[in-house]
């Protein structure tokens, strides 16, 4: 079973190369990838997308790849963890509930999740491929990032996915709606 980001795609395209889109034009980050992502939706089609030549909200070429659908269907869910599309939901709670496991840390030079290292004003968010979905919306997202928020009594996290407004070069705004566990804490 793929354990990471790279090798889960690999083996995806591997077995499943009729859900998987590499589309090499280069496109704008503003409305473009999101309108062909929106034509598969019409059809009631969620294939893995991938842009290989996104232009950033700071009008560059961007040295990273855009992807859309990860985990567009709970097929592409199912397959991460080794499941049917039947049981994916019942069997990644299971294991969540049940796999309590510490991190393990390992050196910069032994992960590749810190292949590309940036801290304060080197970051630059508006050079990543973001993407401007909407007319309404008020500029680029990261439409799947990871938030992470304690309780500020007992400390225990909470981890969602949300939907983050690129405010600034080093600025997130996330809209926390009332009555969830990350607007509570």
């Amino acid at each position: 079973m793929p354990k990471d980001l790279r090798s889960f795609l690999e083996a995806y395209e591997k077995d499943h190369p009729e859900d998987v889109i590499h589309i090499e034009k280069e496109l704008d980050s503003i409305y473009e990838c999101s309108a062909i992502a929106h034509h598969f939706e019409n059809l009631n089609r969620f294939p893995l997308i991938f842009f290989e030549n996104v232009i950033t909200p700071s009008r560059e070429r961007s040295k990273f790849k855009c992807m859309i659908n990860l985990l567009g269907d709970r097929r592409k869910l199912a397959y991460a963890i080794n499941s049917t599309f039947e049981d994916v939901a019942i069997e990644w709670r299971q294991r969540a509930e049940g796999c309590k496991i510490k991190p393990i840390i390992i050196s910069k030079e032994d992960a590749p999740c810190k292949e590309n290292i940036l801290k304060g004003k080197e970051i630059d968010l508006f050079k990543f491929p973001a993407l401007k979905h909407h007319a309404m919306d008020p500029g680029h997202y990261i439409t799947a990032g990871m938030f992470t928020c304690y309780d500020p009594d007992t400390g225990i996290d909470n981890i969602a996915f949300h939907r983050g407004f690129i405010a600034g070069p080093r600025e997130i705004r996330c809209l926390l709606t009332p009555f969830t566990h990350a607007a509570i804490n």
